[in-house]
């Protein structure tokens, strides 16, 4: 073995300290805290954050949590601001309302493609707007609490 020689790479040297001056000239506009700036990023960060799909998982977690067995009578605030319990409500509510008697995979996209307020095939953006009308058309219907009992049960007996 031979011993080691420290060498140093005057290309490699050369291209950092061109990187260095060139990160130094960057001047940024933004010194100081932009208060539009940090409004646009923080609705684009509470837009990622409520983000969240319908699905079979979330919607038996959600039937599973909201329906125990034993569970009283279920009564939806008409004040509340919770858009995704509002959603998840509406889906069970459209399932309770919709005419099967046994539920699939195929027959939950089909309910809920047909039903809900999409923008395009695959995405729906809840607002205010939307989550109070979601809420007033379940509110509107008496016996609103048995359908969302019959949907609750549909979901429950979906196999896995």
């Amino acid at each position: 073995p031979r011993p080691f020689e420290a060498k140093i790479d005057v290309a490699l040297y050369q291209f950092l300290l061109n990187v260095i001056k060139c990160f130094d000239n960057i001047r940024n506009d933004a010194k100081e805290p932009n208060d539009n700036l940090n409004r646009i990023l923080l609705e684009q960060l509470k837009n990622i954050i409520q983000a969240s799909t319908l699905q079979k998982k979330s919607i038996k977690r959600f039937v599973n949590e909201m329906f125990p067995d034993g569970h009283s009578q279920i009564r939806i605030n008409p004040h509340t601001r919770n858009k995704k319990t509002t959603v998840l409500f509406y889906a069970v509510y459209l399932i309770g309302i919709s005419d099967v008697d046994r539920l699939d995979d195929k027959t939950f996209q089909r309910i809920l493609k047909e039903k809900l307020p999409y923008i395009n095939d695959e995405e729906m953006i809840v607002d205010d707007e939307v989550e109070i009308q979601l809420r007033s058309q379940m509110l509107e219907e008496e016996n609103y609490s048995e359908i969302l009992e019959k949907g609750a049960n549909l979901i429950k007996r979906w196999s896995n």
